[in-house]
């Protein structure tokens, strides 16, 4: 989040991306994380306007949380509020 805030996003979305591959090699014990590091990247890519792409993300973001969490965790909220569902 630092490199992204700093403006290297490319650093950041490399970084991103790298956790992503070490997390879904690790699931499903580091679902919450991959999310999470799936979310990171979603926004960044938001505020780079690749919208469709932080589209994919973030749904990816909601079905991981609602595969391994139980209905109605605040995570799975969290996910739609993210991608702009109630």
């Amino acid at each position: 989040i630092v490199y992204q805030l700093q403006g290297r996003r490319g650093e950041a979305a490399r970084l991103y991306a790298r956790s992503i591959r070490q997390f879904e090699k690790l699931m499903p014990a580091a679902r919450i994380q991959l999310a999470s590091t799936l979310n990171n990247l979603a926004t960044l890519y938001q505020g780079l306007g690749r919208l469709q792409e932080a589209e994919t993300l973030l749904l990816r973001v909601v079905k991981t949380y609602q595969d391994g969490l139980p209905a109605g965790h605040p995570y799975i909220s969290t996910g739609f509020n993210n991608l702009g569902r109630p």
